[in-house]
Order: structure tokens, then sequence, then C-alpha cells
């Protein structure tokens, strides 16, 4: 069993390496194109918010199979899982960082989603 301080330690290392989600979904739009009424801005922000629930669902059930999968056949540590979880979260926080296109922001929302 997982003594009490590292589960609060993997929590706050998930909660850290959780991207930048839908804040920069209306900063974005709102810098590329002035014109963008709100009701488009909330239109994306829609689609965006079904591409993470969508990538968090695979997300979740991939990484409990993948949990069982390494502990199970290759006698490995539920760690690792952590460890893909961080470098998607890295690819998805550099992602964010880059792309000054809002029609690319789904590359962000699904790796955001994915972790």
């Amino acid at each position: 069993m997982t003594p009490i301080n590292q589960i609060y330690e993997l929590w706050l290392l998930m909660g850290i390496l959780t991207g930048v989600g839908l804040m920069t979904i209306k900063a974005l739009w709102s810098h590329y194109d002035d014109g963008a009424s709100p009701v488009f801005i909330q239109q994306r922000q829609t689609w965006h918010v079904m591409i993470l629930s969508v990538f968090s669902c695979i997300g979740r059930l991939s990484s409990g199979v993948g949990s069982d999968l390494i502990v199970k056949n290759l006698h490995g540590s539920r760690i690792w899982c952590i460890v893909v979880s961080a470098v998607i979260a890295s690819v998805a926080q550099v992602c964010g960082a880059n792309i000054g296109n809002p029609h690319l922001l789904g590359f962000v929302s699904s790796f955001n989603g994915r972790e």
C-alpha cells in the first residue's frame, strides 16, 4: 500500500502536470482574431471540452490497462504510468507554448486530455 505522504506527492505532481487547458482557448482566439464573436469562442471552447473529455476517458482506460500490464507482465512499478503521463504533459506544454494558430489547439486539448 502506498504511504499517505507518497499519495499527496503523486497528487501534487499530477496537479502540476495538468496543462493549460481552456485558459488558452479564449485568450488565443481573441488575440488571433479580434472579430471573433463570444458565441464563436464559446463554440470552440465546447469542442475543446469535448476533445478533452474523450481523450481523458481514453487516457484513464489505457492508464489502467497499461498499469496492470506493467505490474503483472513486466513486473515493473506503477510509477512508470506517472512517467508516461509526465512525458505526455510535457508534449502538451510544448504544443501549448508554440502553437500560435488557434486552429491547431486540438493538439493541446488532445494531449492534455490524454495525460
